[in-house]
């Protein structure tokens, strides 16, 4: 294998497959394949943000991810959220500030947060803009309306939650911004229409 990966393999598994992931770790090992394996990792992960670390390891790190797949596996937080899913949640994250990035920086929640913030796209929201731009202009609703919705707009294409934003409608009321969406996914397949996304709530500006 080249060297322009840091891994050969990345191995993904859930915590009742340790063993199983252990043993295929250093049997990768013993045969010359670099493989990333936590164990192996442990000074290097310690005071990390796992979940920028992993998704550098997963996306950009590793020539290939070798899953283990199973009950446990597939009963994992990020495992059982579809894509369509993980982009509505991206998107209230964006319109509404749900779904904070966790504090407990364990592994679990590192995987998930990972596909939350969006892989393999030019931006993975942490937060809504919108209260910083609200901090920024306060003094003039009329410019951060408009700066707002630039900005979301932007954001939820970039990020991958949407393809297409169809409806954008956000209104001021005093330290609260109501926010109404629906977007268009990319389409997946020729036969089907686009999945549709929608939102509707209230983002808090001033906490």
């Amino acid at each position: 294998m080249g060297n322009t990966f840091d891994y050969d393999v990345a191995i993904s598994f859930a915590s009742e497959q340790r063993p199983e992931a252990e043993a295929i770790a250093t049997c990768l090992r013993a045969g010359g394949v670099s493989a990333f394996y936590d164990q192996y990792e442990q000074a290097d992960l310690w005071g990390k943000n796992l979940y920028d670390h992993l998704d550098a390891i997963y996306q950009h790190k590793a020539r290939y991810c070798l899953m283990l797949v199973s009950a446990a596996y597939a009963a994992k937080v990020w495992t059982t959220h579809s894509a369509d899913q993980l982009a509505e949640q991206r998107a209230r994250r964006i319109l509404l500030n749900e779904f904070p990035a966790p504090i407990r920086n364990d592994w679990n929640n590192a995987f998930e947060e990972t596909l939350r913030r969006g892989m393999q796209t030019v931006l993975q929201p942490k937060g809504s803009p919108f209260p910083q731009l609200f901090d920024r202009y306060a003094n003039d609703p009329m410019i951060f309306l408009e700066t707002a919705w630039i900005t979301a707009a932007m954001t939820l294409k970039m990020s991958g939650a949407v393809a297409e934003v169809t409806t954008l409608s956000l209104a001021l009321d005093g330290l609260t911004l109501s926010v109404t969406f629906t977007g268009k996914r990319r389409k997946q397949y020729t036969n089907q229409p686009a999945s549709t996304i929608t939102v509707a709530g209230n983002c808090l500006l001033k906490t």
